[in-house]
């Protein structure tokens, strides 16, 4: 059975947290990629940002649904998800824009367990880390379509 170290793309691109959202754009269709993993200026993996995280930066804003009663404001949905779609629209860099709560892996997740997250969480990627977080790759589901299509020792 095909584990996530073997089909994983291993030394992937990263991403610093202060990258500007542009270039961070720039890079991801340079390198036809959906996302890379983002690291602080110790190295230390602090997040994923994602076509969809920059794609987010420049979509219309959604109005939260609220009610007044009685001259008190309440939310219909939930403020916390409003402030944090707010402050992706006004992303400068990485930082901002980036999905913090990353999903990972470790390097023996079994393939069928490794696409089921994958299709469950409705991700393309999802880095392969060991001990305390420390990036050892990343699969994503082309990984998966190479392993499926010609055997686990194909990357």
């Amino acid at each position: 059975m095909a584990l996530a170290k073997d089909i994983m793309t291993t030394n992937p691109i990263v991403v610093s947290d202060t990258l500007s959202i542009q270039d961070a754009a720039r890079l991801l269709l340079e390198k036809n990629i959906s996302g890379a993993p983002v690291v602080d200026d110790t190295g230390k993996m602090v997040g994923i940002i994602t076509k969809k995280d920059i794609v987010d930066t420049v979509r219309e804003m959604k109005l939260p649904r609220l009610i007044n009663i009685f001259d008190a404001i309440i939310y219909l949905e939930s403020a916390e998800e409003y402030n944090h779609e707010l402050n992706k629209m006004a992303a400068v860099c990485v930082s901002d824009a980036m999905t913090k709560k990353v999903i990972t892996v470790s390097p023996d997740m079994e393939l069928p367990r490794l696409a089921s997250l994958l299709s469950e969480h409705h991700i393309n990627m999802v880095p392969v880390t060991h001990g305390e977080g420390k990036l050892l790759g990343i699969v994503s589901t082309t990984d998966v379509l190479k392993a499926v299509a010609y055997g686990s020792n194909q990357s």
